[in-house]
C-alpha cells in the first residue's frame, strides 16, 4: 500500500508525549466522535475529558477546528497502520474464491466496527465535513487515499484485477451500516453472507438464496410510521429540520434556524418541540419518513445504462450532496444512540427494495441491496472527485458494476 497519502498533509508538529496536554486532548476527542459525533461535542466537553482547560486547546491547536483537523489526521495514520498489519497476513494468499474473499472482506469490516470504532466513525464525520468545510478537504482526501489503497490491495485476493476498483465502492458502504448494530449477532453472520453474495454476484453475475439477509427484511419490511400527518405543523418543521441536518450537520439545528427554514415563529416551532434534542430527533424521523416512502412510490423499469447515467447526474448536482449527508448524519446518530436504535434493522435490511423493482435484468431481488451499498459508497468517493469530472467518473464504475452483475 502506498505510503505518499498522508504525506500530502504533513503535521508540523513532533508527535507530543503520551501524557501531554495535546495527546490528552486527541485522546479524548478520539473517543467521542463514536460516542457523539461532531453536532454533539464541544470544546468546554472536551478539554474536561482530557483533564485540562479549554483555553489549552487553542494554546496547543489554534482552534477546536483545529484540534478536529489534528485528530483526523492522527487517525488516519492509525488506519494506515492497521491496514499494514492485516495486509501483511494476507502476504501469500492468491485468489480466493467467493465465500472465502466474503469472509475476509466481512472479517475486515467487522473488525473496523470494533476493535477500530473510534477510526471508522471518526473517517465518516471527516467525509461529511469536507464536504461542508473545504478546510478539511486536504486531511479528508489523504484518508481517502489510505482507505483506497487499501481496499484495492485487497481487491487483489478476491477479484480479478479488471474489476478490483469496484470493491472499495462497496466495502464503504457496507462499513458505513455495520456501525449499526441491531441485532449483532444476526448482523454479523448477515454481513459474511452479504459479502460472499456481493463477490459472486460481481465475479459470476449470480446471487444465490441469501437466505438469512431475507429473513432480516422481512422481520423489517413494516416500517415504525413517522408520529404525525403530512400537513402538519410538526411535518413542516421536522422536514426544515433534517434540511438543515444535511447542509449544516446536527449542530445546526436550533429553534431559531428551524423556524426561520419552515416560515414559522420560534414560539410555533418550541411549543411543538421544546427542546433541542426534540427537534435533532424529529428530523432524524422525517429523513426516515423520506426513506420508507421512496420504497413506497410506484417504480417505472430502467436499464442498467439509464441507471448509471442517473448515478452520474445525481452525484455531479450541487444540491444532491445535502440528501447524501442528511442520511449518513442519520445512519451515525441510529448507531450511537439507543433511543433511534428502533430504525436499525430498517436502515441496515429494507435498502435496494426500489432498486430491485426498478432496474431490469437483476440475478435477484436483493441484489439491489448489494448494488445500494456499492453506490452509496461511490457516491461519497465522488466528494474526492473533481466536480468537472464527477459524473462521467461515477456513470463510468455505476455502470461497470452493472454490466458485471448482469453479465450472466
Amino acid at each position: 500500500m502506498r505510503k505518499a497519502s498522508l504525506a500530502e498533509t504533513p503535521s508540523t508538529e513532533p508527535p507530543p508525549d503520551a501524557e501531554s496536554p495535546q495527546a490528552r486532548l486527541l485522546e479524548a476527542v478520539s473517543g467521542l466522535w463514536a460516542s457523539h459525533g461532531r453536532g454533539r461535542m464541544s470544546a468546554r466537553q472536551t478539554a474536561a475529558l482530557a483533564g485540562v482547560t479549554t483555553s489549552l486547546i487553542n494554546y496547543h491547536f489554534g482552534s477546536f477546528e483545529r484540534l478536529l483537523e489534528a485528530s483526523f489526521r492522527d487517525l488516519a495514520e492509525r488506519t494506515q497502520a492497521w491496514w499494514q498489519s492485516r495486509l501483511a497476513e494476507l502476504d501469500g494468499v492468491g485468489r480466493l474464491d467467493a465465500d472465502a474473499g466474503g469472509f475476509v472482506l466481512a472479517s475486515l469490516i467487522d473488525s473496523l466496527c470494533t476493535s477500530e470504532r473510534a477510526v471508522t466513525f471518526a473517517w465518516f464525520e471527516c467525509n461529511a465535513m469536507a464536504t461542508r468545510d473545504p478546510a478539511f478537504l486536504p486531511v479528508a482526501g489523504a484518508w481517502h487515499g489510505v482507505w483506497r489503497d487499501a481496499w484495492t490491495a485487497v481487491a487483489a485476493h478476491v477479484l480479478p484485477p479488471e474489476a478490483a476498483d469496484l470493491l472499495y465502492p462497496f466495502a464503504d458502504g457496507e462499513l458505513c451500516l455495520h456501525r449499526i448494530a441491531w441485532k449483532p449477532a444476526l448482523d454479523r453472520a448477515c454481513l459474511f453472507e452479504t459479502c460472499a453474495t456481493w463477490v459472486r454476484m460481481v465475479t459470476e453475475g449470480k446471487t444465490g438464496p441469501m437466505a438469512l439477509r431475507e429473513t432480516l427484511r422481512k422481520a423489517c419490511e413494516n416500517p415504525a410510521p413517522v408520529p404525525w400527518t403530512d400537513d402538519s405543523p410538526e411535518a413542516a418543521i421536522a422536514l426544515a429540520a433534517a434540511d438543515i441536518v444535511g447542509k449544516s450537520g446536527i449542530g445546526g439545528v436550533t429553534h431559531r434556524a428551524v423556524a426561520a427554514a419552515a416560515g414559522l415563529s420560534l414560539g410555533v416551532v418550541s411549543y411543538h418541540f421544546p427542546t433541542a434534542e426534540g427537534l435533532v430527533h424529529a428530523a432524524f424521523a422525517a429523513i426516515y419518513g423520506q426513506i420508507i416512502g421512496a420504497d413506497q412510490r410506484p417504480a417505472q423499469p430502467v436499464p442498467a445504462e439509464a441507471y448509471a447515467a442517473g448515478v452520474g447526474r445525481l452525484v455531479a448536482h450541487p444540491d444532491a450532496q445535502s440528501n447524501f449527508l442528511s442520511l449518513d448524519e442519520f445512519t451515525g446518530a441510529v448507531a450511537r444512540d439507543p433511543l433511534l436504535a428502533r430504525f436499525g434493522g430498517t436502515l441496515r435490511y429494507t435498502r435496494g427494495r426500489t432498486l430491485s423493482r426498478t432496474l431490469t435484468g437483476l440475478p435477484s431481488p436483493l441484489a439491489g441491496a448489494l448494488i445500494s451499498s456499492s453506490t452509496n459508497g461511490l457516491i461519497r468517493q465522488a466528494r474526492f472527485v473533481a466536480q468537472a469530472d464527477r459524473e462521467a467518473w461515477a456513470e463510468t464504475l455505476c455502470l461497470k458494476l452493472l454490466r458485471n452483475v448482469l453479465k450472466a
